[in-house]
This record gives structure tokens, C-alpha cells and sequence, in this order.
């Protein structure tokens, strides 16, 4: 009933759209207490919207360092910690920025997508005196490289069905914490402050296919890439069973529906990682790609978008771009 769908809108904190239907509906059932209460309800968490003109701003982080004493310790022979920030680093951030009225916002917002051919751009719309924001967390994979930099080697959902990141400490003991990745501090971070997101958008989360995603290997295509991996960390190799790739499949998609269900969205930052794509040719492009589709598009759903490895993107009127 509407008050299913109501407990859906909050969930996902798409208040703005919550008040929308509820006005609609107000029209056509105006006595109904029920959709009434739903309406006041939405609007004590709206403010005036308002069209913006200026930058869009993005940042892009990759996975988190959670263990400093793995990453920057000596006896650990850390990796390239360069490419990552901290935890506690990545939480000063968003408060930096909140407290600077910048508000997330759903990308897709930003272009009208019906014509086949062309997208368009559209006029945004923000709460008025705020800055619009995209979050993307870059090529999240869990390569076993990002071991020796402290960061987590999987997510996986807790008892309370949340996403979470497992790493494991300089003890050797595996941790499962909800702050230890960038999706769970986020998250964290805009239910004390929902107004740090507009009508509930959190992120973008970019993944590629090369030796896993989010920890999972997933296709049998990356068992080799997998082991390469492992062997060069001195780590037990794998050797899993179509049935494991199968169970790990079903683990991703799991995941993929809580983070759909709390605003999260998806794209291709190409299966391969392709260091620069401007320099990549079009039959590899198109190759990488139908890989992408067929092994991790698959477990995603329809996916819009695409994150250029290291920013290197090509210039619409390329023909691989149009690709």
C-alpha cells in the first residue's frame, strides 16, 4: 500500500521525490489522513530547490587505507600508499565539504537521456544555498596489490545487512567494520547530516573485472590474473569450482541490491583497467568492453556510465568515444 511505498522513500532518504508523490496524491485523495501525515513528513526534511549554473565538482577516491600499521610500517614492506587516502583522512573530507554546503547529486540528473542518439544536457536543480557534489570510489576490485597498503580485501554485509569492508590486521586477524571502507562512512555520514544529499544520492562505485569485484573472483576468466596476483604477494593460490564462481556471483549481487537500495550507483572503468584508453585501440576497446558486459555488467544490472581509468578519457568526437 502507500504506506509500503512511503517506507521505501525514506529508506532510500528520496524525500524530495517522497513529497512530490505525496503532493499528487493529495490532490486526488484529499481527506486521506494517511497520505497527509506522509506529506508533512517529507517536507520537514525539504528545503526551496533552486535551478544551479556553475562547476560540478567531483572527487575520486579509490579504496581506503584502514590499517595505518600495514600500510606505513617498514617490516610490512608496504606498497604504493601514494594512491590512497586514510579513513580518518577521507571522513575529514566530507565534513570539510559539508560544512562548505556541497550536496550530492544524482549524475544522471544532469542530461536528458531520451533521445537515442545525443544526450542533452538538463538543468539541474539543487536546495537552495548548496553546491552540487558526485562522489566516485575508483575501480573497486580488491587487487591483491592493495594488501600491503592496508586496505580492505573485500566488502561483504553484516547482521544488520549493511555493507561493510574485511580486512585483515597487522595481527593477522580478520576485522569486518562498517567505517572500514568509503561506502559505510558515507553512508554513516549522511544519516547524521541527510541533508548532505540530494533526494538520497549517494556515489558512484566504478568497478572492472581484471582478477575480481569487490574481492569475489567471478568469472573463470580471472583465475589466472588471480593467481599472478597471489603468487607475487606470497599467497596461497585458488582454485575455485564453477559452483564457487557461481556462489560468488550471488554474494556480488547481494551486495550490488543493498547498495542500490541506498542510493549507490555503478559504472565500467573498463574490465582490463585500461591504463590510458586514449591510446588504446578501438578493436581493444570493444573487445574489453563485451568483456565487461558479459562477466561483471552482468551482476550490476543496466549501467550508465563510464570512469576513464586515471582520467585519461577520450573527446566525444573520437570514434571510440562514440563506441
Amino acid at each position: 500500500g502507500l504506506g509500503d511505498v512511503y517506507k521505501r522513500q525514506e529508506f532510500y532518504s528520496k524525500f524530495y521525490s517522497a513529497e512530490q508523490l505525496f503532493s499528487d496524491l493529495a490532490v486526488i485523495f484529499p481527506e486521506d489522513e494517511m497520505i497527509k501525515g506522509n506529506l508533512l513528513t517529507a517536507t520537514s526534511y525539504t528545503t526551496e530547490v533552486k535551478e544551479y549554473r556553475g562547476p560540478i565538482e567531483v572527487i575520486c577516491v579509490r579504496s581506503l587505507i584502514v590499517d595505518t600499521d600495514v600500510a606505513f610500517s617498514d617490516r610490512y614492506h608496504a606498497g604504493d600508499t601514494g594512491l590512497y587516502l586514510t579513513t580518518y583522512e577521507f571522513e575529514k573530507i566530507l565534513e570539510n565539504l559539508y560544512a562548505r554546503d556541497y550536496v550530492l547529486v544524482d549524475p544522471e540528473n544532469l542530461i536528458e537521456s531520451s533521445d537515442p542518439t545525443f544526450l542533452l544536457e538538463r538543468n539541474l536543480k539543487v536546495p537552495k544555498g548548496k553546491k552540487p557534489l558526485v562522489v566516485v570510489i575508483e575501480n573497486l576490485q580488491y587487487g591483491c596489490a592493495g594488501y600491503s597498503c592496508g586496505t580492505c580485501r573485500r566488502l561483504v554485509l553484516n547482521d544488520e545487512n549493511q555493507v561493510c569492508g574485511e580486512y585483515v590486521n597487522a595481527a593477522g586477524d580478520t576485522i569486518v567494520s562498517r567505517t572500514a571502507e568509503s561506502i559505510g562512512i558515507l553512508d554513516t555520514f549522511v544519516e547524521k547530516h541527510p541533508d548532505f544529499t540530494y533526494d538520497g544520492a549517494k556515489g558512484i562505485i566504478s568497478v572492472s573485472g581484471y582478477e575480481a569485484c569487490f574481492g569475489y573472483v567471478v568469472a573463470a576468466d580471472e583465475i589466472d590474473d588471480r593467481n599472478a596476483a597471489l603468487s607475487s604477494a606470497n599467497l596461497p593460490l585458488i582454485n575455485p569450482t564453477n559452483d564457487d564462481i557461481d556462489f560468488n556471483r550471488d554474494r556480488v549481487t547481494e551486495i550490488v541490491n543493498v547498495l542500490k537500495d541506498n542510493g549507490w550507483q555503478f559504472a565500467s572503468c573498463t574490465y582490463s583497467y585500461i591504463e590510458d584508453c586514449r591510446n588504446t585501440e578501438k578493436a581493444d576497446l570493444i573487445a574489453d568492453t563485451n568483456k565487461w558486459v558479459d562477466q561483471i555488467g552482468s551482476l550490476f544490472g543496466e549501467v550508465h556510465m563510464l570512469v576513464y581509468p586515471n582520467g585519461n578519457y577520450i573527446y566525444g568526437t573520437d570514434e571510440r568515444a562514440v563506441y
